[in-house]
């Protein structure tokens, strides 16, 4: 994966496996957050599929 800022977000392109595209969205980040978004395309791109999202917090040190 190609990882690369997008305005105030990161987004990573790359080739799965089985050569559908795969791209990594990072957004909404904070110094405590950010979403996570995992899309994939069968169609080089035209179109995406989300695969997955996760919210990620940071979780104080003991």
């Amino acid at each position: 994966m190609i990882g690369r800022a997008e305005g105030a977000d990161i987004v990573q392109l790359g080739t799965r496996p089985d050569g559908r595209l795969a791209r990594w969205s990072f957004s909404e980040i904070t110094p405590n957050s950010f979403l996570w978004r995992g899309e994939v395309s069968g169609d080089h791109g035209a179109t995406w599929r989300l695969n997955v999202e996760f919210t990620a917090h940071r979780v104080p040190a003991p």
